[in-house]
């Protein structure tokens, strides 16, 4: 996931090349929503290096269920 630094100086340059406007401006910074795809092109426009990649998010684990199995003489 796209994270934004803590000094993002809020110009905007990151919102206008994002394909899936993941981006936008709050309180003078930019911030990164939920529909981000992670394709990494705002990095390299922010003119003070403040996008990087974040660490990835845990995998959501899934919900182990009991399989019966049987014998149907097949």
């Amino acid at each position: 996931m796209i994270q934004v630094k803590e000094n993002c100086p809020g110009c905007g340059l990151c919102l206008e090349v994002c394909p899936v406007k993941a981006l936008a401006l709050e309180r003078g910074k930019a911030v990164v929503g939920n529909q981000c795809i992670d394709c990494g092109l705002c990095i390299p426009h922010c003119p003070v290096r403040q996008l990087e990649t974040g660490p990835e998010p845990a995998p959501t684990r899934q919900k182990k269920t009991k399989t019966e199995v049987t014998d149907d003489g097949a």
